[in-house]
C-alpha cells in the first residue's frame, strides 16, 4: 500500500493498495469442509478535509475484488443421510450453499464522510467520532452474480465519569442496510452477521440473525449498540478492564426460492437480543482482548449456552 496524507502540501489524502488475503469461515458447519475464501484485488482512494465543512473527512475510492474458493463445497454427509429420502430438499440445500459461496469479480466505487474528535486514537477518554459510508458494487464479468448497494452509519462517544482516565463511558452504535440488484446477489462476507466478539459478545458468530441449521447465512439489515465502562488496571494504562452491555440484530436474508428450505431459516425478522459482561484489554507486549459475555435472553429451546468467552487480538469498536 502507498499512502500520502498530505498530497501537494494540502490536506488531501491519497492511497493505492494491492492485496491478497484468505479467510476461513470456521463457524459454518453445513459443509464437509470449512469454506476457504481467497480475495485478491486493488483500490485507489482520494480524500480531503475542507475547512468549510468543519474539516469533515470526505473520501472516495474505486476498486476491484476477485472472490474465489479453494474447493467446491459439499453438503455434510450426515445431512445427506438425514434428508436422503427427500432429494428435492437436499438439492435445494446444496444449491443454497453453492449460491452463498460462489466465486465472482466485482468492481466498486465507495464514498465516506467522517469526523474524529476523540482526544486519543487508541485510548480516548472524551470526544466523539462518526462515519457514514456507501458502496456500489457491479459485476465486471458476464458470469459474476454479484451486484449490490450498501450503506451504514457508525458513531462513537466517550466521556470521563471519574477523573480524566479513571472511569470512562463509551457508547457505540451502528445502523446499516444493503440491497442486491435484480437477478444478482451479495457476497457472504458483505452481509451482516451479528453476534461475536466485535458485535454482540456472549453470542456465536451470526447467532443474532438469519440462520440455516444454526449456521449464519447473513442479513441485509443490521442494528448494533454497545455501552462500555473502561477503567485502568495498571498505572500506565497498558491493561484496562471493561464492563459492557451489547445489543443488536440482523435480519432480512437473501431470498430463497425453495419453499421447504425457506421455512427452515430462523431469525428472518427483526429480533433485538442483548448481553452483559466484563473483560480486559492489554496493549503490551501484544494487543489482546478478553471478553466474557452473558446472554440476557437465552433461549433454552435452542440449546444456547448462557455465556461465551472471546479471546482476540482485534482493536476495540
Amino acid at each position: 500500500a502507498l499512502t500520502n496524507n498530505w498530497l501537494f502540501d494540502r490536506p488531501i489524502s491519497s492511497s493505492v493498495r494491492v492485496f491478497s488475503r484468505k479467510s476461513t469461515y470456521e463457524d459454518f458447519h453445513l459443509t464437509s469442509t470449512q469454506p476457504e475464501e481467497r480475495i485478491s484485488g486493488g483500490m485507489v482512494s482520494l480524500g480531503a478535509r475542507p475547512r468549510a465543512l468543519d474539516y469533515t473527512q470526505l473520501s472516495g475510492a474505486a476498486g476491484i475484488d476477485d472472490i474465489r474458493y479453494t474447493q467446491a463445497l459439499q453438503l455434510r454427509s450426515d445431512f445427506t443421510k438425514q434428508f436422503g429420502d427427500d432429494q428435492e430438499f437436499q438439492a435445494a440445500l446444496q444449491e443454497k450453499i453453492n449460491r452463498t459461496f460462489q466465486p465472482g469479480t466485482i468492481s466498486w466505487i465507495a464514498g465516506t464522510a467522517s469526523q474524529d474528535y476523540r482526544n486519543h486514537p487508541y485510548f480516548p477518554s472524551r470526544g466523539y467520532a462518526w462515519t457514514f459510508d456507501a458502496k456500489l458494487a457491479l459485476p465486471t464479468t458476464g458470469n459474476s452474480h454479484f451486484a449490490f448497494f450498501k450503506a451504514g452509519f457508525t458513531g462513537d462517544w466517550y466521556t470521563p465519569l471519574i477523573g480524566e482516565r479513571t472511569l470512562v463511558l463509551h457508547g457505540h452504535g451502528y445502523l446499516g442496510g444493503m440491497t442486491e440488484q435484480s437477478g444478482r446477489t451479495i457476497p457472504y462476507r458483505e452481509l451482516f452477521h451479528i453476534g461475536g466478539y466485535n458485535t454482540v459478545r456472549g453470542y456465536e458468530f451470526g447467532q443474532i440473525g438469519p440462520q440455516l441449521f444454526n449456521d449464519s447465512i447473513g442479513g441485509k439489515k443490521a442494528l448494533l449498540t454497545n455501552v462500555e465502562l473502561l477503567f485502568p488496571i495498571t498505572g500506565d494504562g497498558s491493561i484496562r478492564g471493561v464492563f459492557f452491555y451489547d445489543g443488536g440484530a440482523s435480519w432480512d436474508p437473501l431470498p430463497i426460492e425453495s419453499e421447504p428450505l425457506k421455512n427452515r431459516v430462523e431469525n428472518q425478522a427483526f429480533e433485538y437480543r442483548h448481553s452483559i459482561g466484563f473483560g480486559f484489554r492489554a496493549s503490551s507486549p501484544a494487543p489482546i482482548r478478553v471478553d466474557w459475555g452473558f446472554k440476557l435472553d437465552r433461549k433454552k429451546g435452542r440449546n444456547e449456552d448462557i455465556s461465551k468467552v472471546h479471546i482476540t487480538m482485534a482493536q476495540d469498536f
